[in-house]
């Protein structure tokens, strides 16, 4: 199905709360969700609003006191005391609201889901919230431990794509742990290609160093290649690199919002941002449901 006949609407629908409720009730019940995944990332998160929850119960009662006392007695306190106590309650409830907005951005929310399952379900896809071990070659899919793909949306058959986010942790222990939080497409091809990468200058995440290191320092050369990126490829088959990053696609990857790293490995092309994708944003999947039309196109 092209993108230009792709239903976005679910994605910015009215929310629904009872399905929504509903639908997550049936997501926890057949199978993961990440909801219950504690990492070292949301440990954090949960202990850094306990504190500032904390802050706020302290601080309150003293900023209320403070400027209570000043109205009654504005010759006998000096405002700094209760404007300062002021300025940190405030903060305090705004880094509460960041950590948990980054929280139910990351595990996903019965919001999130029922938009997404809306939006696979009226493009003939699924939507799945957390899938353990996902099975890709890319050496990103085995970076590290605990990886799962989440909030991913896919289509099944011989046109087959996958969109979504990919996490893992990486350090052998868990106090040592950094979580790694990856936008990805995985896109199956008509036939195996050589393996190359075509590396964004502007997405040197620690994490390719892999992808690069597989890869080799062989650098090939288009005519259309921009200087956003360096083309390399395991030996120099230079006739499936023209056929792969056709001109087309070197144009689309060049004026993208996003910036997306490609690998091509096996009977697979993928894509991977530097972050994870907000994936309700119809505007960044008509783009990357535009790349993968412009992958299809050229029957590769």
């Amino acid at each position: 199905m092209p993108t230009t006949t792709l239903d976005y609407a679910p994605l910015a629908a009215p929310l629904d709360r009872a399905a929504a409720a509903s639908l997550a009730a049936q997501l926890r019940a057949t199978g993961p969700t990440g909801r219950k995944f504690v990492g070292m990332g949301v440990a954090v998160d949960v202990i850094g609003a306990i504190g500032f929850g904390a802050v706020v119960l302290v601080m309150l009662p003293i900023t209320i006191s403070g400027l209570v006392t000043y109205v009654q007695h504005p010759d006998r306190i000096d405002l700094s005391f209760p404007a300062i106590t002021l300025a940190t309650l405030l903060g305090s409830l705004g880094m509460v609201w960041w950590l948990l907005h980054r929280y139910l951005r990351r595990t996903g929310s019965p919001e999130i889901w029922w938009r997404l399952d809306s939006f696979a379900r009226a493009n003939g896809m699924v939507f799945a919230p957390w899938s353990p071990e996902p099975a890709f070659p890319a050496a990103l899919f085995s970076a590290g431990a605990g990886t799962a793909t989440y909030n991913h949306v896919r289509r099944e058959g011989d046109d087959f794509v996958n969109i979504g986010n990919l996490y893992f942790q990486t350090g052998r222990r868990s106090m040592e742990s950094f979580e790694q939080r990856w936008g990805f497409v995985a896109i199956l091809l008509t036939e195996p290609r050589p393996l190359m990468l075509l590396d964004a200058r502007r997405n040197n995440r620690l994490g390719m160093n892999g992808l690069r290191t597989a890869v080799g320092s062989a650098r090939l050369s288009l005519p259309w290649l921009s200087d956003t990126f360096v083309l390399k490829a395991e030996g120099s088959d230079s006739e499936s690199a023209r056929e792969v990053f056709s001109d087309p696609l070197i144009s689309a990857l060049t004026n993208a919002r996003g910036v997306y790293d490609v690998l091509v490995q096996d009977r697979w092309l993928f894509l991977f941002s530097r972050g994870e994708f907000d994936m309700t944003d119809a505007a960044l999947l008509a783009e990357l449901f535009g790349i993968v039309d412009i992958v299809r196109a050229a029957k590769l």
